[in-house]
């Protein structure tokens, strides 16, 4: 019995954990803000010689690929892509993909967990684990903050299996939109969603203790 409570006690954190990760992947990937404060910024205006509303727009078109799964081909208006540039899209979309389906079981075994959390009043379990959780999303920030450019190439080499990634601007000149000022804001902004789910959780578990 014992065996079986430490299981459901895994079982049940894993999935609070699972989800606000996927969660916070999905929500950044679609604030649309970060890529608008990034345009004026970077002043992507004058680097790439286009209008925001332009470089916007081709934007939209990346995102629609690596997003929608009856997106097959990559067709931006005013940028054109290498193959391996190509590829590495590819790849990204695989994960964004990947994380949507995750997302979606997540959210119905989130659903029954927190039924059961409800109908068992068992939330004061967790109130050690989701307190100290706090602490997560901040000593990732600094982490990032820190020294942001290893912390990009680590990322990239966990994640990807060759050098695809590293954008000749030549080639592949999107990347000139797609600056490091909009990826840290991007990866900022995951560690904020998680750290407001967390505390959905905190409060959550306070409310049923009082």
């Amino acid at each position: 019995m014992v065996g079986f409570e430490k299981l459901k006690y895994i079982w049940t954190v894993g999935i609070l954990y699972l989800f606000g990760l996927a969660s916070s992947i999905f929500l950044t990937i679609n604030s649309f803000f970060l890529f608008d404060w990034s345009i004026k910024f970077d002043q992507l205006s004058e680097t790439v010689g286009m209008s925001g509303k332009l470089i916007k727009h081709n934007y939209l078109q990346l995102l629609s690929y690596l997003e929608l799964p009856w997106i097959n081909k990559l067709k931006m208006q005013s940028f054109n892509s290498s193959p391996h540039g190509l590829e590495h899209m590819r790849e990204v979309k695989q994960l964004f993909l990947l994380n949507s389906v995750i997302l979606l079981i997540l959210i119905v075994l989130l659903f029954l967990t927190w039924r059961s959390l409800n109908k068992s009043q068992e939330w004061w379990k967790y109130y050690g684990v989701m307190k100290w959780s706090y602490l997560v999303p901040l000593v990732a920030s600094g982490l990032i903050l820190i020294n942001f450019d290893q912390f990009f190439i680590m990322f990239h080499r966990i994640l990807f299996r060759n050098n695809y990634w590293i954008f000749d601007p030549s080639l592949d000149p999107v990347i000139n939109i797609l600056t490091d000022n909009f990826f840290m804001a991007c990866f900022l902004m995951g560690l904020i969603y998680f750290e407001l789910f967390i505390g959905l959780i905190n409060w959550k578990i306070k409310r049923t203790l009082d």
